[in-house]
């Protein structure tokens, strides 16, 4: 029996094959698509499941190119989280705030911060409904706060806000990424001591200080100069990538 193998750039189809049953397809050139690099061939639109080139065809098959945006932030150059703000948005973790600048030094909002725990969770989807007055129902973070709220990862300011342009310290950005962590069933569990030695612990919030411990335990949140925690400190955007990427070097196979 002969088959067809289809290689899909998007709709566009790049090259079409028999191959005879049994036997493996030989692989097509590399496409080039400007502002993105070539990732490989999947066997879904979503590029989730690479193909192995090793697989015998046994039926008509498809596969898709998948690609990863170049990244080009004029303000990342040189900085010390140049390779983390690659890392994540690369990964499509985070965005920049527009196609040419990342923003690494400006704070982080709560709304932030629900959709890059929302994205590192894959987008999932949540059908309950919005309780919030302050999170339009259009807005570019809708989805992820109902998540967040939901998941109890990131909990409203009252019963009707949640305040999306709030700027996050660490020691709450630890909350959050610990309370993501529990949900991955991660995190500490029965007793548990952990001593930070950072001169300044004693400044960490008694609701924040299992989620700091845990993150500086595992290298996640580190101090800064003068062994600082800074926990009251308010995290900036390219503090969020080099936590995002430890974690993801850590727990995210």
């Amino acid at each position: 029996a002969k088959y067809t193998v289809t290689c899909m750039n998007g709709e566009q189809t790049l090259a079409a094959k028999t191959v005879y049953s049994g036997n493996t397809v030989e692989k097509i050139a590399d496409p080039v698509k400007d502002g993105y690099k070539f990732k490989g061939w999947y066997t879904d639109k979503e590029c989730t499941k690479a193909y192995d080139f090793n697989s015998r065809i046994g039926a008509d098959t498809v596969l898709y190119a998948g690609w990863q945006a170049v990244v080009s932030y004029s303000d990342i150059n040189g900085h010390w989280a140049e390779k983390d703000i690659l890392f994540v948005t690369e990964k499509g973790i985070m965005n920049g705030v527009s196609d040419a600048l990342f923003a690494p030094d400006d704070n982080t909002t709560r709304a932030m911060v629900a959709t890059v725990l929302w994205r590192l969770a894959g987008e999932p989807a949540v059908s309950d409904n919005l309780p919030f007055d302050d999170v339009a129902a259009d807005s570019w973070y809708e989805k992820a706060v109902l998540w967040a709220n939901v998941n109890g990862i990131i909990k409203g300011t009252s019963a009707a806000t949640f305040d999306p342009e709030a700027k996050i310290t660490r020691e709450d950005l630890a909350v959050m990424l610990y309370r993501y962590a529990q949900t991955k069933g991660l995190g500490f569990t029965g007793n548990w001591m952990f001593n930070l030695e950072y001169a300044d612990a004693a400044n960490i919030s008694e609701y924040a200080y299992e989620a700091v411990a845990w993150c500086s335990m595992h290298g996640i949140l580190s101090g800064k100069e003068s062994n600082m925690i800074d926990p009251q400190g308010n995290a900036t955007r390219a503090e969020v990538a080099t936590i995002l990427m430890r974690f993801c070097e850590n727990f995210v196979k």
